[in-house]
């Protein structure tokens, strides 16, 4: 089963945006509890899903640096040892406390410091929006609040969309009433 895909596409990416750096991809992978709980787009193969999407982004515009934001650990592990011949690059964390069957949201709330503080993973959430928006293309899960706002955040920095493939859904959230 093929996860749906929105596309948004320009015919080229401008390297003047950001010339002292070479261009990047940047690719969202969210699992941990999102997955757990049962509701949402978790492949469990990364390397057909998440992975070639970007190799269909690099095929197109010759970009092979990957920008990994991501929740779970064999995504990052992925990254590290250059998947699909990708130069790839991941923020270093302790993944481990997204692995739960509980949403993330309702594990904070009980703790005031630590790994799982309310200002620790929101720390981690906003380093991972930083680090997606600074991409020039993107292979996202529109689903998710962090790819939404990286995205946001691209289009206003940039004044320009640059080249998306979204895993599930497009742009605007959740599937209107049937």
């Amino acid at each position: 089963l093929q996860a749906p895909s929105t596309t948004s596409d320009t015919t080229s990416v401008p390297a003047a945006i950001t010339p002292s750096r070479p261009l990047c991809i940047g690719l969202h992978v969210r699992r941990g509890d999102s997955c757990s709980l049962g509701s949402r787009f978790c492949p469990r193969n990364f390397t057909a899903t998440y992975f070639e999407a970007a190799a269909r982004v690099r095929a197109k515009y010759g970009i092979n640096r990957l920008v990994l934001a991501t929740d779970d650990a064999s995504a990052a592990a992925m990254c590290a040892a250059g998947v699909l011949g990708f130069e790839c690059r991941s923020m270093h964390m302790d993944r481990t406390r997204f692995d739960a069957r509980e949403s993330i949201e309702r594990r904070v709330v009980h703790r005031a410091s630590g790994l799982l503080s309310g200002s620790a993973v929101a720390l981690d959430a906003l380093a991972d929006v930083e680090m997606l928006s600074e991409c020039d293309a993107h292979v996202l899960v529109l689903r998710s609040a962090v790819s939404r706002l990286a995205l946001a955040l691209s289009v206003g920095r940039k004044g320009r969309h640059s080249p998306l493939i979204s895993l599930q859904w497009p742009w605007g959230g959740m599937p209107g009433p049937r």
